[in-house]
């Protein structure tokens, strides 16, 4: 009686399948039934193949078998890996690259896999396939993996206008940024674009500290999110020189101070500056010498008188103009060591400017040299 088993196979983890066999030789009417026992094979579950013997397989006293064997195939089970997605800030170490799975079987457990996944190289901002690396799970499982992506997100860099203090009428001074938030060596030699930084107003814009008025912009860098501050501007005021003025008229001969019985209704002289700014040039009328009261009103002329008409110019410039206290502004008048001085009176410290008349309120320190 010849009996051949026949292959078979099953996935690791799963029941053996029934071991079967073909026959043939049965005579004298018999049937299969006089085939008694069955096939075994030989032991174990790890992957691999696994030969199949005749086992307890009998026909009786009345055949003789001749046995064929074959082989039970155990096939690799399959384990699904899916990465899961990162994210980190430019300049910042990977995080751990993690994954989720599913598949284990036979009692297996998530030590079975080794290894770790990598991901492709770079550190700027970007999106990185993270893929398998080095990861298995031995010869029983097939990993069947899914990827994803390492998404690296800019850093933050902040770009401060520095404040800035320039003299009234004046060109600006360079305007410079200052930097915080560079990471991973980074300096602003790696800026893609340097920013550049600007005044919303100009120098003739009055006196005082003007707050978010110097703005920076137009950096580039493409591993940072920028965020801009602006910067304050402080036009301090300008000293107006006379040019050859002469006093016509001194009551204080004697260089001393005295109190004013009675207000002066005006107290006036002319002036010459220089301005590197684009600005008209306004004529400056003669002033006629007077008295009030007491006080007499110190009146001054240039050494020269400007073209009656204006003009205009955006190179060093010189303006003629005339600067008057208002009436009533002072208590004190002195003529002393060559400065014509308006003094603080009673109530209140000496005022930061005084009108300029030919420069539509241009303030001016409230000490100003003049020639005797």
């Amino acid at each position: 009686l010849t009996i051949a088993a026949n292959a078979q196979t099953k996935v690791y983890g799963t029941s053996d399948p029934t071991l079967t066999y073909a026959y043939a030789g049965l005579v004298n009417g018999d049937q299969a039934s006089v085939i008694t026992g069955a096939l075994t094979r030989t032991s174990g579950e790890n992957v691999g193949s696994y030969a199949i013997a005749q086992g307890t397989l009998a026909a009786g006293g009345n055949y003789t078998i001749a046995y064929t064997g074959s082989s039970l195939a155990i096939t690799p089970a399959s384990l699904t890996i899916a990465a899961n997605a990162q994210t980190k800030v430019y300049g910042t170490s990977d995080p751990t690259l993690t994954y989720a799975y599913a598949g284990l079987v036979n009692g297996d457990q998530a030590s079975v896999i080794t290894g770790a996944l990598t991901r492709t190289s770079g550190e700027n901002v970007g999106s990185y396939a993270i893929g398998q690396g080095t990861l298995a799970a031995g010869g029983n499982y097939t990993i069947a993996y899914t990827g994803a992506n390492l998404a690296i997100t800019p850093a933050s860099l902040t770009i401060a206008a520095q404040d800035a203090t320039v003299a009234y009428g004046s060109a600006l001074p360079p305007l410079t940024v200052g930097y915080t938030g560079f990471v991973a060596g980074d300096s602003a030699a790696s800026l893609t674009v340097t920013p550049t930084v600007s005044s919303s107003i100009s120098t003739i814009a009055g006196t005082g500290t003007f707050a978010g008025v110097l703005n920076a912009s137009g950096a580039v860098a493409s591993n940072y999110d920028i965020r801009y501050v602006a910067g304050a501007l402080t036009i301090t005021a300008s000293t107006a020189s006379v040019s050859s003025a002469t006093v016509l008229s001194n009551v204080y001969a004697d260089a001393q101070s005295r109190t004013a019985p009675t207000q002066p209704t005006s107290l006036s002289y002319s002036f010459r500056q220089t301005l590197t700014t684009t600005t008209s040039s306004p004529a400056a009328p003669a002033v006629a010498p007077s008295e009030t009261g007491d006080i007499a009103t110190f009146a001054v002329s240039p050494d020269a008188q400007p073209a009656a008409t204006p003009t205009q110019t955006t190179t060093s410039t010189t303006i003629e103009g005339t600067i008057s206290f208002a009436p009533g502004s002072f208590d004190v008048i002195a003529a002393s060591g060559g400065s014509l001085k308006q003094q603080a009176d009673a109530t209140s410290a000496c005022p930061a400017g005084v009108a300029v008349t030919a420069l539509a309120g241009v303030p001016y320190s409230c000490n100003v040299p003049i020639s005797r």
